[in-house]
């Protein structure tokens, strides 16, 4: 992956809201969870690639995956804007080939919030990059 230059590589502890029903009632229960952990540096782009690993037993990072970023800007980044780093969900626990997919989140001041997650689905990070090159 040529001009890209990784910061950071390591198994990120996070928590999250999981909503559980007891007795008719909604209540939430935080969990914790594990993920891998890259942020690295592409083309002036500070870029986040949050894994699912086999060892996780808490949310999956698909479902947390909000809660996760807010905590990696605040613990890692909380000196760049928010709005201009590039999150990745990489899949691949249990599966024949890596996935890779963008989600796009809002930054309301304090937090992520609003995923929508695009119908694009990469088998590589370096198809990323060259996308985010194009944009650039």
């Amino acid at each position: 992956m040529n001009n890209y230059n990784k910061i950071r590589n390591e198994i990120f502890s996070f928590k999250s809201p999981v909503m559980v029903i007891i007795n008719n009632a909604i209540s939430y229960e935080i969990k914790n969870g594990i993920c891998n952990l890259e942020i690295g540096l592409y083309n002036n782009n500070h870029i986040v690639i949050l894994s699912e690993i086999p060892e996780n037993t808490g949310d999956k990072i698909t479902n947390a995956f909000k809660e996760i970023a807010t905590q990696v800007y605040y613990k890692y980044l909380k000196s760049i804007d928010p709005k201009i780093i590039i999150w990745i969900e990489h899949y691949y626990a249990n599966r024949a080939i890596d996935e890779y997919c963008i989600p796009n989140m809002k930054w309301n001041n304090y937090c992520y919030n609003k995923i929508n997650w695009n119908d694009y689905i990469f088998n590589d990070v370096e198809s990323i990059l060259k996308q985010i090159k194009q944009l650039s």
